[in-house]
């Protein structure tokens, strides 16, 4: 069977995967009142998240750039469904734990897209200078 070794070796695809396994069991514990509607958006906007850093890490630096951007704005948008959660903890949503751990993860995954996004950028003039040197 076929493994991209280098999928695998980067840091953040592992930490939002990792995210999506520790909230899939964050959802799990749901009032159903909440786990169909909130904690099913929860989940589909995660894998989202993984998708995109899945895209942006075989993109060129352009589109790259974009996805990291998609993947920061779809961080914010977990987090918001993570405070509607943690708004409704009296009706069975997620515990002041739960939320503070849930925050924790989304800033670290942040500061790691950010972190991508800058060192994209920065190579960038770099890659076209050496793209345009080959063709001409």
């Amino acid at each position: 069977m076929y493994e991209n070794l280098g999928l695998k070796e980067l840091k953040v695809y592992q930490k939002a995967y990792d995210f999506h396994a520790w909230s899939s069991a964050l959802v799990s514990r749901l009032a159903r009142i909440h786990k169909y509607s909130l904690g099913v958006e929860l989940e589909k906007t995660i894998i989202h998240l993984i998708s995109s850093i899945i895209r942006a890490y075989y993109c060129t630096t352009k589109e790259k750039i974009d996805m990291l951007c998609e993947c920061l704005v779809t961080l914010e948008i977990i987090q918001i469904y993570i405070r509607m959660g943690y708004e409704a903890r009296s009706s069975g949503g997620i515990s002041a734990k739960n939320y503070e751990t849930a925050s924790q993860k989304i800033d670290e995954l942040r500061k790691m897209i950010f972190a991508w996004k800058k060192s994209s950028i920065t190579r960038e003039p770099l890659e076209r200078v050496q793209t345009d040197s080959r063709g001409g």
